[in-house]
């Protein structure tokens, strides 16, 4: 992951770039042709004088799933690189330019994807097996001590267990939410003591807390909170930090790589403009920033199904489809900048193993049965890495999803507030 700028001051030009999938942020002004970057929007504030609002931004948001399009921030005139591109910008011309090198789709391969087609499933789970072990491997490297979040869900379980397995000494750290989250009492205990894991952590988080730190944590982005569980995730960090923990692994993105969230199958793709609801803009609001993302979704669209062309099957190829577009925009619009704004607001790197490269080309490049089932049901998507989960822990693991959601469901209830 990176995000960085090259100034050659021999030839006076800047070369800026954003990693494949946007784990790391960039943001830019270009007013009056002067450039200004930075990974943070409030230093861009101050270097460039603008802090307008955009109006065409904030009702994008408020009429989304919580994302704004991959190349927009709330303020006019300062600008997110999307991920997998890169800018270079003449310090003598002043010009600008922007031009991509990485697409998910491009990582699509039909010589591969005929060639797991053949395979059975217990290849397929040892290949996922031994493809995850290397992602967490690369992941460790460090030289500060290192953990996982291990909320007892699927892909933090799978995460911590290869870790262990790397790193006898991994520690682990647990939020806990009163009342609202079984998972971590019910299902953590029992992995803790099947891994002999030394000395786990819990973190109890409180919801009289939630606000204040939801207010810090945006005052510290300038960007507005587009998941719920970022107040409690950042309470986790900064537990890490003062247990001398500087690199935590996430077990995030599996969700958006492997069809794991149940509104996945939802999705109408005989219906024109019909896209995956995390992605999508309710048609009511119209002004040029919809418009503008609606032809890129188009766009994005057309190019991926180029890369799908060879698939026959029409069901297959518009499943693969949705895969794609929600790891090449739901991945940099929300999961990702949300996880690096909780983490660094506490000075901890977060790093995601099931975004490694080798990894996430070989799920594009599974059948769809692998992935997500085309019915809706409560064990719905992410079908490999629970049942690689199962082979491993046995079937306890597979409990109903609760999502690390925290208070956020309370305080996102109207009841709560007696309004």
């Amino acid at each position: 992951m990176f995000s960085f700028i090259f100034y050659n001051l021999k030839t006076n030009m800047i070369f800026g770039a954003r990693d494949h999938f946007g784990q790391k942020p960039f943001y830019y002004s270009y007013k009056e042709k002067n450039l200004n970057c930075s990974t943070n929007i409030k230093p861009l504030m101050k270097l460039s004088g603008l802090n307008k609002f955009s109006q065409n931004s904030l009702d994008f948001y408020l009429n989304s799933s919580g994302i704004l399009p991959v190349d927009k921030t709330l303020y006019e005139d300062i600008f997110s690189l999307p991920a997998g591109q890169y800018l270079k910008y003449n310090n003598n011309t002043k010009k600008l330019t922007i031009n991509q090198y990485f697409h998910p789709s491009y990582l699509v391969n039909e010589k591969i994807y005929y060639s797991l087609k053949k395979k059975n499933f217990l290849e397929i789970k040892d290949e996922l097996q031994t493809k995850l072990k290397d992602a967490v491997k690369k992941c460790l490297i460090s030289d500060v001590p290192t953990g996982t979040t291990l909320s007892g869900g699927i892909d933090s379980s799978l995460v911590t267990f290869f870790s262990k397995k790397i790193n006898s000494n991994i520690k682990t750290f647990t939020g806990v939410s009163k009342g609202i989250e079984e998972i971590p009492n019910k299902v953590v205990p029992v992995i803790v003591n099947k891994l002999k894991i030394q000395k786990p952590e819990f973190i109890y988080h409180n919801p009289k807390k939630y606000i204040y730190k939801l207010y810090k944590i945006i005052l510290h982005s300038y960007s507005p909170s587009r998941w719920g569980g970022g107040v409690p995730m950042s309470d986790i960090c900064k537990f890490a930090r003062k247990k001398k923990v500087k690199v935590l692994l996430s077990g995030d993105v599996a969700d958006e790589i492997c069809g794991g969230y149940k509104t996945f199958s939802d999705t109408n793709l005989n219906k024109k403009d019909s896209f995956h609801k995390i992605i999508s803009i309710k048609k009511n609001i119209k002004n040029k920033l919809t418009n503008d993302y609606l032809n890129y979704l188009r766009i994005n669209r057309l190019n991926i199904s180029k890369k799908l062309k060879f698939i026959k099957n029409k069901n297959e190829k518009k499943k693969q489809l949705l895969f794609l577009e929600d790891i090449s925009i739901f991945l940099q619009t929300c999961t990702l900048p949300h996880s690096d704004e909780y983490s660094m607001y506490e000075s901890l790197e977060l790093r995601n193993p099931f975004l490694d490269l080798d990894l996430v080309k070989f799920i594009i490049n599974l059948n769809s049965a692998y992935k997500s089932k085309t019915k809706q049901t409560n064990d719905n998507g992410k079908i490999i890495f629970k049942e690689l989960a199962k082979f491993i822990f046995g079937e306890f693991i597979n409990q109903k999803k609760e999502g690390t959601r925290n208070y956020a469901l309370r305080i996102s209830n109207l009841k709560y507030w007696n309004l």
